[in-house]
C-alpha cells in the first residue's frame, strides 16, 4: 500500500505492466537468478538479445537459456 503526495492510501494491482513500467525490475530479476545459479552476472542487454531472437516469451525460459549459456 502506497500513500500519494495527495494522502491518499491506494494499491495497485498490474499483471502485464501496462501501468507500471517493470521492465528494469525484470530484467534485475533475471540477472539475480542466474547470477545465483551460475556465478556469472550477465549484461544487462543479454536477456534482450534472447528475446529479439525470437522463442522467449516466458521469464522462466529466457532465464534458464541465460543459465545455460
Amino acid at each position: 500500500m502506497t500513500k500519494t503526495r495527495a494522502g491518499l492510501r491506494l494499491v495497485l494491482f498490474d499483471m502485464d505492466g501496462v501501468l507500471v513500467d517493470v521492465s528494469r525490475s525484470y530484467r534485475r530479476a533475471i540477472r539475480e537468478t542466474v547470477r545465483h545459479f551460475t556465478g556469472a552476472y550477465p549484461e544487462a542487454t543479454a536477456a534482450q538479445r534472447l528475446k529479439d531472437q525470437g522463442g522467449f516469451h516466458d521469464d522462466w525460459e529466457l532465464t534458464h537459456a541465460l543459465i545455460l549459456s
